[in-house]
């Protein structure tokens, strides 16, 4: 309990001492280290780098409470005010009796107009100050001051933090320099989809799809896999930009990203489908009522033909229909042992039965 009693008087005596000298806090932020955390000993100071509107990145500024014994506010003012006007407000706020400076003559600093004055802060509380813009082209430097004070608990717990009356201890000034490096071809994420979208294309551009019917798989299944890619990287693609929704069109992000998806949509399957060969109908020879016949027996049955057209047993048209049926079956039958000895004996009563 003694141990207890001397640690929240040494703590007291601490924060109600000359104000500090301005300190120093550095960030550097990009896409993948979005947070930068900085303890200040009565709070966590966390800046997070939260999207990117054209050429600036959108920063927030959260400040947790950690005090616990006592439990302290942390009060951030919007503009400049006296002292004497802080006591007229509502929350009522004065300076505690050992605050520096000569009383009633003392002032708080603000950090930027808004509708509303005053930020409080209370124990274990975390709250998102504010929110500021950060060029990519350079640094943002800023000064915020922040003012430690004292309260009744019990009044909170009663009242809410705007009813009841605060007593400023302690004023600490910051010095911040925001750094934030944006998006780039480089980034891990563009960098894999890229990969993948390029590799898509590369292999479509060196395969081909045979549309023949009897090829197996079919066209369509030939295809499929690379248009179920194609989409799941659109999707992808489409997702990314949904996320990051504040990406204008002139961004260099968005414009990377709208050449994948044209890349993609670009992709044009007919072009790499041909006919492979391995399908083609094959020719099963030539085939008939005469190829039993060797070379002696067609020239027999022309002889016969032509006798019988010749003597008017026969019409002209059948001899010639039956005549062009052996003369093909003599030309056309390949495995058919042929005698050279007949072949002028064929020709010439072929020619005289189809010129009669």
């Amino acid at each position: 309990m003694i141990r207890r009693i001397i640690a929240t008087v040494m703590s007291l005596i601490c924060l109600c001492s000359t104000s500090w000298a301005n300190q120093e806090i550095s960030v550097a932020l990009n896409r993948k280290d979005n947070v930068f955390r900085e303890n200040i000993a009565f709070a966590y100071l966390t800046f997070e780098f939260k999207y990117s509107i054209g050429n600036n990145a959108k920063v927030n500024v959260i400040v947790e409470n950690t005090t616990q014994d006592p439990p302290l506010a942390i009060l951030m003012f919007r503009r400049p005010q006296e002292e004497k006007y802080l006591k007229k407000e509502t929350p009522k706020i004065e300076f505690d009796k050992k605050y520096p400076g000569e009383k009633g003559q003392r002032s708080v600093s603000g950090f930027k107009a808004d509708y509303k004055n005053l930020d409080i802060v209370t124990a274990a509380e975390s709250d998102t100050l504010f929110s500021i813009d950060v060029p990519f082209t350079s640094d943002k430097e800023f000064t915020l001051p922040l003012y430690v004070a004292k309260y009744n608990p019990k009044q909170l717990f009663k009242k809410g933090k705007d009813k009841i009356s605060y007593k400023i201890l302690e004023e600490h000034i910051y010095n911040i320099k925001i750094k934030v490096v944006g998006w780039s071809e480089g980034d891990p994420e563009y960098v894999g989809i890229k990969k993948n979208v390029k590799k898509l294309i590369d292999d479509l551009s060196s395969t081909k799809f045979c549309r023949n019917s009897r090829h197996n798989p079919s066209l369509k299944n030939q295809q499929r896999p690379y248009l179920q890619t194609r989409d799941s990287l659109v999707r992808v693609i489409n997702s990314v930009l949904e996320a990051n929704y504040h990406w204008m069109s002139t961004d260099d992000s968005h414009k990377a990203y709208s050449r994948l998806l044209s890349e993609l949509n670009g992709m044009d399957l007919s072009r790499n489908v041909y006919d492979c060969g391995a399908h083609k109908k094959k020719s099963k020879g030539h085939s008939c009522a005469y190829c039993n016949l060797n070379s002696r027996d067609i020239y027999h049955r022309l002889d016969d033909l032509y006798q019988q057209l010749h003597a008017g047993k026969i019409q002209k048209a059948y001899a010639m229909k039956t005549a062009k049926a052996l003369y093909g079956c003599y030309a056309h039958n390949k495995k058919r042992s042929k005698d050279s000895s007949y072949d002028a004996k064929i020709s010439r009563f072929y020619n005289s039965i189809v010129n009669y």
